[in-house]
Formats: C-alpha cells, sequence, structure tokens
C-alpha cells in the first residue's frame, strides 16, 4: 500500500497579505479609472455632437446678408462717390485697370434711392438701392462691363446669397437684367415697378 501524503494548509504571513491587499485594491482603482476615462470620452464625444449639431441649426437660422446698410448721409451723390474712391484705395489690387462710370450712379440717383447696401466678399464694389415707392431694388457695381440688375423685392435678401450666375440660372423670375447701353435709365425704372 502506498502512502498518501498529507498536505498541509499554507498560511499567508502578514506581509503576504497587505501585498495582496494593496495589489487588488490597485487593480480595482486602475478599473475604476479606466472606467470612469471610457464614459468621458463617451460623454465628450456625445458633447462635440450635440455642439457641432447646435451649431449647425445656429447656422440655418442666421440670416448671413453680404450686404452692410450704408449710414443715412448717402443722401448726397458725393459720398458714394467718395465710397469708391476709398474701395480703390483699400483694395487695389481687386480694381486694378477699372474704371468707374459715376454718371451711372448720378443716373440712379434721379429714381430716388432711400436706402443704400454696400456689398461685402464676394459683392464687393456692388451697391443696392431700396425704394420707398416700390418693393424692388436695384443691384449695382458701377464699374465698367457689369450690368444692372433688377430684384424681385420680397427676395433679394435671399437671393445675394448667391453668385449672379446663380441667381441668372435657378431664379429667372426673380431678376431683370439691364444693360448700360442707349436709354438704359427709363429699362430700369420700367423694370423696378413691373418685375
Amino acid at each position: 500500500m502506498k502512502k498518501s501524503k498529507k498536505t498541509t494548509a499554507r498560511f499567508w504571513t502578514k506581509e503576504e497579505i497587505k501585498e495582496n491587499r494593496i495589489q487588488d485594491e490597485i487593480r480595482t482603482r486602475s478599473i475604476a479609472v479606466e472606467e470612469k476615462r471610457k464614459k468621458r470620452a463617451s460623454l465628450r464625444g456625445k458633447q462635440k455632437i450635440e455642439k457641432k449639431n447646435t451649431l449647425e441649426k445656429k447656422r440655418k437660422r442666421r440670416t448671413y446678408l453680404p450686404f452692410s446698410a450704408l449710414p443715412p448721409k448717402w443722401s448726397r451723390i458725393e459720398d458714394v462717390n467718395e465710397y469708391y474712391d476709398k474701395l480703390f484705395k483699400t483694395h487695389p489690387k481687386l480694381f486694378e485697370g477699372r474704371v468707374v462710370q459715376k454718371d451711372r450712379i448720378t443716373e440712379i440717383y434721379k429714381l430716388k434711392p432711400k436706402i443704400f447696401y454696400a456689398g461685402r466678399l464676394d459683392w464687393l464694389g456692388y451697391v443696392i438701392y431700396e425704394f420707398d415707392y416700390v418693393n424692388n431694388v436695384i443691384l449695382d457695381c458701377p464699374i465698367k462691363d457689369n450690368a444692372v440688375y433688377i430684384l424681385k423685392g420680397s427676395q433679394w435678401t435671399s437671393l445675394v446669397r448667391f453668385t449672379k450666375g446663380k441667381i441668372r440660372d435657378k431664379y429667372k423670375e426673380s431678376y431683370k437684367k439691364v444693360v448700360h447701353k442707349n436709354g438704359w435709365l427709363p429699362r430700369v425704372e420700367v423694370a423696378l415697378h413691373n418685375l
């Protein structure tokens, strides 16, 4: 018969117990830290998405107009001419070799515009003339080789968000183009009333 070996229970020493508790606590804490990090990252991701969605909603609601209203002093032709002189000085490369036909400004003033808007960015050099007696507006850049556009009054703030090319292609019923040739001002006046 074989003699069976007795197994004796091994007891841990105080130092080993203490070391095991420390290791367990470190593992527990590192798991908790990792879970918190994942949770924060998830929240940050959600917050970024929410912030992005909020910004997109605000952008859609914001009505960006690439024109700014000009001060009431613009009731004199000299002020408009001075505006174009300053524009040529502040943006010399953009307007290099171009000629302002100041007589066009004088002609449009005969129609007695009430409010003026100066173009910015893509519409730099353009002015919108608004009138008391008619809803439609005039969009003009008095630099040579630019036609006058009459825009539907109810739509002009939407239309100027596009280029002239897109306005011509997509919104044919919302504008009238008048080329500066023989008797152009009466044609502008007719379009202003009949668009």
